[in-house]
This record gives C-alpha cells, structure tokens and sequence, in this order.
C-alpha cells in the first residue's frame, strides 16, 4: 500500500472509495499468499464426520439435488417452492433408507454379536447432520422476520433521504472545527487497539487492519477525515448498513418478543 496515490481522487468520496479498495485488495492478496503456504504445508486429514450406514446411493442423490435447489434459491428466492420440494423428497429418501437399513441390521443380530458392536451401530444410525427440514423453517423464520420488521420499524421511523452533507454554524468553526492532528488520530487508532475484536463495517475493515497499517495510509485517512469536516461532506458509503437478526435460542415465542 505504499504506491497508493491519493492526487488523482477529485473529492473525497472518490478518495475515500480507492483508499477502501486498495486496503481490500491488498489484504486479498495476503489471503491468498497465505491460503497457498497453508494448502502447501496442510496434511491430509479426514475431518468429515463419517457417513451413517444407512447412507446409499439414492441418499446421495437427493443429497445433491438438494444442495443444487439451495443454490438455485440463494441465487434467486422466488424459486422457494422448488428447494421445499427437494428437501421433501429428501426426508422421505432418508427416512425409507435409515428404515431399511436399521432392519437389515437387526437382521444381522446373532447370539455372538458383541453389545458394543451393537450399540455402537445404533448411534450411528442417529445421525443428525443431515436432517432435510431447514428450508421450511428457514421458510418460516423468513416469514415471522418479515412480520417482525413494521414493529421494529415503524412507517415513522423511516425518512425519504439519509442525511449526506452537513453545515457547520459560524459558532463552532472557531472551536469545534479545528484541523485534527496526529495526535487525535493516533489517540483514536489506540482505542481500536484496545478493541481488537471489535465487527467490521461492510468494508470488512477491522480494527486488527486499522491498527496495522503504513503511515502513509493514516495521512490520507487524516486528509479525509479534515475534509469531510471542512465541506461538511461525506462519503455516502456510510450510509450504508447491515442488519442481523439474532434469535433468542428456542423460544417459541421470539418473534414476537423482540
């Protein structure tokens, strides 16, 4: 980041959208020098959880075809009846092979098979990772969110337009308008140290990166920040946000106690 050039950025959204991409840009590639020293130098392990006995080829299948419908739907949510009908057909296709494949085991039960042999093979068979029930609830979840949002958000909570620019009275240009200095920033670049752990923005920006970056990065971070209070101007990429639902736990009534 120490060829970034800040000159040829007329305003400062413009500077501050290239100072954003090149950080990014720059932390993709040590991503993916250290991806590769790591895929180099990683030895082959088997972390997979171990398939349930009951697992056969037609399992596999709706398997499949129930991850493509997922894909199909992140991709395009309107096609929602089509991920509900694979994860239908793969419940039954489950369910008919743990049913068949628990009776071919009992069959398989002598007078010389060992107990822990036996219960060993029944906790296979209570496999959970592949229960095929996630689209309707998920279907469900969307649905209680949606009706969780107007009381959240009411129709007076909501504004035509963000606020994008400011107007400082004559009053505080005196005082609260002064250039900041290095020492302010690096006093607030102390604070981020302080909350190493702390979310990124939709930049995905932590605060890891920000207390780690040259000195020249923070001196164009200074001419922004001394600019957007001298035009009262700033980037409208701060405008922009992401909200996370939480849910609390299994309560069954969650929804509608926000």
């Amino acid at each position: 980041m120490q060829d970034f050039d800040p000159t040829p950025h007329t305003n400062t959204s413009d500077l501050y959208t290239a100072l954003i991409n090149k950080i990014s840009s720059t932390i993709d590639c040590i991503q993916y020098s250290l991806s590769l020293n790591h895929n180099n130098n990683k030895k082959p392990s088997n972390d997979h959880p171990p398939q349930p006995p009951w697992w056969n080829s037609n399992c596999i299948e709706v398997n499949n075809c129930r991850k493509k419908a997922l894909k199909n739907f992140r991709k395009n949510p309107n096609i929602i009846n089509e991920l509900i009908a694979a994860e239908q057909q793969a419940k039954v296709t489950f369910r008919n092979a743990k049913r068949d494949g628990f009776k071919t085991f009992c069959e398989s039960i002598n007078p010389f098979t060992s107990i822990t042999q036996i219960w060993t093979t029944i906790k296979k068979f209570r496999h959970r990772s592949l229960t095929a029930d996630s689209a309707l609830n998920n279907n469900k979840n969307i649905e209680q969110m949606h009706n969780l949002i107007p009381s959240l958000c009411p129709q007076s909570c909501f504004k035509p337009f963000l606020l994008t620019s400011f107007s400082p009275t004559p009053e505080c240009k005196n005082f609260f308008s002064k250039p900041f200095t290095h020492h302010e920033l690096n006093a607030a670049i102390n604070i981020c140290r302080k909350k190493i752990n702390s979310a990124p923005g939709l930049d995905k920006i932590d605060n890891f990166i920000l207390t780690n970056l040259p000195d020249n990065i923070y001196e164009i971070l200074l001419q922004i920040f001394n600019e957007v209070l001298n035009n009262g101007f700033f980037p409208t990429s701060w405008n922009d946000f992401k909200i996370f639902f939480i849910p609390k736990g299994n309560r069954a009534n969650s929804a509608q106690s926000p």
